[in-house]
């Protein structure tokens, strides 16, 4: 069955760090100034058609891990999870061998209802648009739990817990099949085969990235899979299972700028009138050099929250501070919280009130300055435990 994936106008809203990380990643010389891409033709991928639904009946949760056999495909591990939802099973880490070596899902969180079986078969498709400068328009998107702008998309399920960083924090994709491993970045566009990457761009992406998702298609052994997860043993960020959509999802599900204001009865929320000039750094108030050392000591403020999260919790704040000529910190606030969270909002403010900042270069006045860090807590881990063979990108080469 041919199913056609919807064509249209992609915008990338990114920080311009983000931006210019994946057109590094892509090896591609635009101006990080590019903020769209034109809308490509329709494509289409051979996929099985999704199974008939079937009348669903409300059951407790299921708590236990699942076990799939190392000799099988991510298709199965799907069915699996299908079997036993609704399951969630919270843990430090996804997925772990067992002393048979079958594959046990430490990790779940599946919702109740349909969950189709995967495409078989995505390496025709991620092929094709590969990233190249002339062939950009379409990426991947999370739909479930959260909705990220998109069209013309890949569509993921989740099937394990997804921190909220991947609301706003850079999160890149990988994506499994029987003959390579794709990198992309969530909600961008274009792929890359991942042993096409110098190893010191990959050695970077583990260390700065907040979350990584890892997808199959249903033909992919789960040894490959765990290979992708093995390569990720490095990683400072979160990382999430998932699985494809065999169509993208229909209708208007997009979030357009989205914000997450503070309750205004939140003590640690922006005054109004204060702070709207906060977000853009006037000229003169730090040099190049002072306005890193400011950017660090918001890094460690945000630092010192998250180690009192639990594993995979947090999110990205809007924090304001209004700093003195010595560089004391006269009030902090929160002016948007996509965590949700009111003690980490109070544990950021208070961190910032009572963090010491270079003092302005600015000779007279106060400095209003504001930044949105990421707040996280200890990574949800790929694979438990150590490894039994040494970590590699991959063990095939790209299809030519």
């Amino acid at each position: 069955m041919q199913v056609p994936l919807r064509s249209s106008r992609v915008e990338a809203r990114w920080s311009v760090l983000a931006h210019c990380a994946w057109l590094l990643l892509a090896g591609c010389s635009l101006a990080c100034s590019r903020g769209a891409t034109a809308p490509a033709p329709p494509r289409t991928v051979d996929v099985a058609a999704p199974p008939p639904s079937a009348q669903t009946v409300t059951r407790p949760a299921s708590t236990d891990p699942i076990t799939v056999p190392r000799e099988a495909t991510f298709r199965d591990l799907v069915a699996r999870a299908r079997d036993v939802a609704p399951a969630k099973r919270a843990g430090t880490c996804l997925v772990r061998e067992d002393e048979t070596r079958a594959l046990v899902l430490e990790t779940l969180d599946v919702e109740e209802g349909d969950l189709p079986d995967p495409p078989d078969d995505l390496d025709a498709l991620l092929d094709r648009n590969v990233y190249v400068a002339s062939d950009i328009a379409w990426g991947t998107r999370l739909v479930r739990p959260f909705v990220t702008d998109g069209g013309n998309y890949l569509d993921l399920v989740a099937l394990t817990p997804v921190p909220r960083l991947v609301l706003r924090a850079n999160t890149m994709v990988l994506v499994v099949t029987d003959r390579s491993v794709y990198l992309g970045m969530h909600r961008t566009v274009g792929f890359r085969h991942l042993e096409t990457l110098p190893p010191k761009l990959v050695t970077a992406a583990l260390a700065q990235v907040a979350v990584w998702i890892v997808a199959a298609e249903g033909a992919a052994p789960l040894t490959r899979v765990k290979e992708a997860l093995d390569t990720l043993r490095e990683a400072k960020g979160s990382v999430v299972l998932a699985t494809p959509l065999p169509m993208a999802a229909p209708g208007s599900t997009a979030l357009t700028s989205p914000h997450w204001p503070v309750p205004t009865e939140a003590p640690e929320r922006c005054r109004p009138g204060v702070y709207e000039r906060t977000t853009i750094q006037f000229p003169g108030d730090y040099s190049d050099e002072k306005h890193a050392g400011v950017m660090k000591a918001f890094e460690r403020a945000a630092s010192s929250c998250g180690a009192k999260l639990p594993a995979g919790a947090g999110g990205t704040l809007d924090v304001r501070a209004l700093i003195r000529p010595d560089g004391d910190v006269e009030d902090a606030c929160i002016d948007s919280d996509d965590a949700l969270d009111g003690t980490l909002r109070s544990c950021l403010a208070d961190a910032v009130r009572h963090t010491r900042f270079p003092a302005p270069d600015k000779r007279s006045g106060w400095v209003a300055f504001g930044t949105r860090p990421s707040v996280a807590g200890p990574p949800i881990l790929g694979i438990c435990g150590s490894p039994s063979v040494a970590p590699t990108q991959s063990t095939s080469a790209p299809a030519k």
